[in-house]
């Protein structure tokens, strides 16, 4: 019955609109019950599918949808693969596609080469076939590349475009007053490539020179606040500036150059 409800709430979803009132009260229902679901693989793709159906779930449950992804990547075989299967595979890459969490590619990478060597392989039912082909044509890893510019508008779009931002660089990482979940998963990963990360933090982020440190970063101390800076390789550059109530804003360009400018100007 669980698996029936998130199903026909993707279908009003796309077929009514997130804002229709069927949609609405089907998609507060699965709000509540999405704490309830088990360990079956199957029902957390369903849920996930089901809250990333739209850009506009995903965001409104970020947090939930980061959960779900966290828990069904812990379920990914070796190989790849979600359970040796190539349908349940599918909805597994397509669910975490759909959530744009960059720190997940590489999951979602791993999932298509599986399917594309099954596909290969060959021998597979027809329901099978037609997924698999379907999921490698429609998803496209390229889609989780940020463009520039971009304005940022909140706290949650600021640490997903500065992660975005993170896993696409090579060379070099300054992040000032930037701490959260995503950015040290990122950076971890970044660490892990070679890169260097400089890391600079405000008064009010003095919580997180410990979790730094636990990544073997030296984090420098400034009296900036109120200040978010990013700048990957010297020139994909995030700033944005607290605007009261909880509410930030915010503008990511790619300006090579002018990452010394903005350094000086600050320090």
């Amino acid at each position: 019955i669980m698996g029936d409800h998130f199903s026909l709430t993707r279908l009003l979803v796309a077929f009514e609109g997130e804002e229709s009132e069927a949609a609405k009260l089907a998609v507060s229902h699965s709000e509540r019950i999405a704490s309830s679901v088990g360990g079956r693989t199957e029902d957390l793709v369903n849920v996930l599918l089901t809250l990333t159906a739209t850009p506009g779930l995903s965001r409104r449950f970020r947090r939930v949808v980061e959960g779900f992804v966290e828990r069904l990547v812990e379920r990914q075989l070796p190989n790849g693969s979600w359970g040796n299967q190539v349908f349940l595979t599918c909805r597994a890459v397509r669910g975490i596609a759909a959530s744009r969490l960059l720190i997940y590619r590489d999951n979602v990478e791993a999932g298509i080469r599986w399917l594309s060597d099954m596909r290969e392989k060959g021998g597979l039912k027809p329901r099978d076939l037609g997924y698999l082909l379907a999921t490698i044509s429609e998803v496209r890893v390229g889609a989780y590349e940020v463009k520039f510019p971009a304005v940022i508008r909140d706290v949650d779009e600021l640490y997903e475009f500065v992660s975005t931002m993170i896993l696409m660089g090579g060379k070099s990482v300054l992040l000032l007053n930037i701490a959260a979940e995503p950015v040290f998963k990122a950076v971890r990963k970044a660490l892990g490539k070679g890169v260097m990360v400089r890391v600079i933090l405000g008064p009010e982020m003095e919580e997180y020179v410990e979790r730094y440190g636990k990544l073997g970063i030296g984090a420098q101390r400034t009296g900036v606040r109120g200040i978010y800076m990013a700048i990957v390789d010297g020139e994909m550059i995030v700033m944005a500036s607290d605007i009261g109530d909880g509410k930030l804003l915010g503008l990511a360009i790619k300006a090579p150059g002018l990452s010394d400018q903005l350094i000086a100007g600050l320090f």
